[in-house]
């Protein structure tokens, strides 16, 4: 007998059979709460740990064109080609600059919020919607083995390369026929994004 057998695997289904929305916001508003809680001290402290986010971030510091970037690239200031890692601490940067407010940890937060959503459309194609589903997605959203990748500013190219493939895997997953050529080209947008944030392929 599961042990599961006696829980309520589905939320109150409204008349189509679908979990009420109110359940839904409840539950991503309580998942939002519970990773502010999780990484709300290093979003307010964002500090830079010296190993390797300032060896990624102050050569950020000198640019002032994309043609500088990859000079940057060519001549050693900038260790690897990972351009939209790049660009993303570059917008944190100009924010900060713009809001005397760092932000680098913060879109580490979002960016880990969006992977949650994302994963969790992709569940509701192959998965009936439930409780069940929503605990095991909590699950994986706090899971402590996922803490180094959203606090470690460095490891922000984990974070866009997993936003990205997911992405590119939702548009084959959600499309009812053939995906065509519009599907096919956003699918190679999407993953050209995703090696070009972490080209670990």
């Amino acid at each position: 007998m599961s042990i599961f057998s006696s829980f309520p695997n589905r939320l109150p289904p409204t008349a189509l059979g679908q979990p009420q929305p109110w359940w839904l916001l409840a539950g991503f508003a309580g998942l939002f709460l519970a990773l502010g809680i999780v990484h709300g001290p290093l979003v307010r402290a964002d500090r830079l740990l010296a190993r390797d986010d300032l060896t990624l971030i102050e050569p950020l510091l000198r640019l002032s064109s994309a043609g500088g970037y990859f000079a940057a690239v060519r001549d050693g200031q900038i260790l690897d080609l990972q351009p939209v890692r790049d660009l993303s601490f570059v917008l944190d940067l100009k924010i900060g600059a713009w809001t005397g407010v760092g932000t680098f940890h913060l879109t580490n937060l979002l960016l880990w919020f969006c992977i949650v959503v994302l994963v969790y459309r992709i569940l509701r194609v192959t998965r009936q919607p439930g409780l069940l589903l929503f605990f095991c997605l909590a699950a994986f959203a706090l899971h402590p083995v996922f803490v180094n990748s959203v606090g470690w500013v460095a490891a922000r190219k984990h974070l866009l390369s997993t936003l990205f493939i997911l992405l590119a895997t939702w548009t084959v997953m959600a499309a009812k026929g053939p995906l065509g050529w519009g599907g096919v080209s956003r699918t190679g947008i999407w993953y050209a994004l995703s090696i070009s944030s972490q080209p670990i392929t």
